[in-house]
């Protein structure tokens, strides 16, 4: 399906009752128009599945007379990246829940200590109503419980711009959502936590943290007091060693050699997987293909460009002929019920609300106008 209905961060502007492009938001987390607070919010939204042009987008870039700047700038923009698509269990009062990553980086896997979900992720729906015994305190976020620590969370999320969520430079903040994660390859617990660094809108709004070889989970380790494994070793020529690293800084290295990656068969892990002494793409092979032996995972190629979101919450807009069943389920109309004319209302602008109203909910004003609707 090329056009389809899903939940998606969106920039949500209550003073003003609509939806802004990125563009249309200040750096101080603002509207361009009206300076209103803007929040980052999951809402229901028509969407372009672009994505799956991606690798097609990148190589008609060759046929055409551009200047080769403006080629790499776009190249940039698409941003194909090869790695692993990975699925860890997470235990819950529900049962056992699905969580997949993507990882550039599925060599590192051994190296995983915890996992991360962004404020938005669905997961958190399912966090319990109490702390699990023997949880340090500053993990809890002064909080009583998960529930009322990931609600705050959230809220406190929301009235970030996604460019201040990923700033390098900010303090890295989180809580634990009192779940825990299990290692596909290890079988290891993985404690869950929750930050906003992870956006929904990039990759899966998951990642495992590997604090041994990637300086943004490292720092989150250390303040929170995480385990730090080390799975890549630099070349014994390159006149380092991983003396310099161990307790000071992760080794971050495309094309060391890898260490402390093994893991024997089991009748619950699977075959035996040993990674030790393979540099960088060889080791990502063959970790990809015990992957998708073991029915875990698969290699798989992901962008950063997103999906084309193209809703709003205006009169004019694009015109979707689609109408609902009593279910909600969307229904194209046929061609020989277009074009259809919308009414007149009495008020062509969206309702709005108190700017400082984040659960606030959009109103088309199409929606007034109930004897059409």
């Amino acid at each position: 399906r090329l056009a389809y209905i899903s939940k998606s961060p969106v920039n949500w502007c209550p003073g003003l009752g609509t939806v802004l492009a990125n563009e249309e938001v200040t750096a101080e987390g603002k509207s361009e128009r009206g300076n209103f607070p803007v929040f980052q919010r999951e809402l229901r939204q028509w969407s372009m599945r672009i994505t799956k042009y991606g690798h097609r987008l990148i190589a008609d870039l060759d046929g055409i007379n551009w200047p080769e700047k403006v080629k790499l700038m776009q190249r940039n923009w698409i941003g194909e990246s090869h790695g692993a698509s990975v699925h860890f269990i997470v235990a819950t009062a529900d049962g056992d829940k699905d969580m997949e990553i993507y990882t550039t980086r599925p060599d590192t896997l051994f190296g995983t200590t915890f996992a991360v979900v962004s404020p938005e992720h669905h997961l958190l729906e399912n966090v319990p109503a109490e702390w699990p015994a023997d949880v340090p305190e500053d993990w809890k976020g002064g909080y009583a419980n998960p529930v009322e620590a990931v609600k705050a969370y959230r809220l406190a999320a929301e009235a970030k711009t996604a460019k201040d969520r990923v700033n390098e430079a900010g303090e890295k903040t989180g809580l634990f959502t009192g779940l825990y994660a299990t290692n596909p390859i290890t079988g290891a617990k993985l404690p869950l936590f929750t930050a906003d660094y992870v956006l929904m809108d990039y990759g899966t709004g998951a990642i495992m943290a590997v604090p041994g070889g990637d300086q943004r989970d490292y720092d989150f380790a250390v303040k929170f007091g995480l385990p730090v494994i080390y799975t890549v070793t630099p070349l014994p020529d390159s006149g380092d060693d991983l003396a310099n690293y161990e307790g000071k800084a992760p080794c971050v290295s495309h094309d060391g050699i890898v260490i402390n990656s093994s893991v024997e068969a089991t009748e619950a892990k699977g075959d035996a997987l040993s990674l030790n002494g393979l540099r960088g793409d060889d080791a990502i092979a063959k970790v990809n293909a015990w992957l998708e032996s073991s029915g875990v995972g698969k290699g798989t190629v992901s962008y950063r460009l997103r999906d084309w979101l193209f809703s709003r919450q205006r009169y004019w807009g694009e015109p979707f002929p689609i109408v609902y069943g009593e279910d909600g389920t969307p229904h194209l109309l046929p061609d020989s019920a277009l074009p259809i004319n919308l009414p007149d209302v009495p008020d062509y602008e969206p309702r709005t609300f108190d700017p400082m109203d984040a659960e606030s909910n959009p109103e088309a004003p199409l929606s007034r106008n109930e004897d059409w609707v």
